[in-house]
């Protein structure tokens, strides 16, 4: 997962975030078109990061989302 923030320290400065954008965001942050293309040519995303997210925000991670969504909607349906 990439974020490309080419104008973060402007929009800190004039509208800001309620936490560290940059300690927040599930992944590798980059700031220019070069710097894109070489994390993207390069493969380097930051996996830890994006990992460590997901495991402080996501309770249930078992690969069945979908199928609870499905349920869900199920019942609600009367199905």
């Amino acid at each position: 997962m990439l974020f490309y923030a080419y104008d973060l320290e402007n929009y800190i400065a004039t509208r800001d975030f309620y936490s560290g954008y940059e300690h927040f965001v599930p992944g590798r942050i980059v700031r220019s078109q070069e710097e894109l293309l070489t994390v993207i040519q390069e493969g380097d995303y930051d996996q830890e990061k994006v990992d460590r997210f997901c495991r402080e925000n996501f309770d249930i991670r078992d690969g069945k989302a979908s199928e609870r969504i499905a349920g869900f909607i199920r019942t609600r349906l009367g199905a």
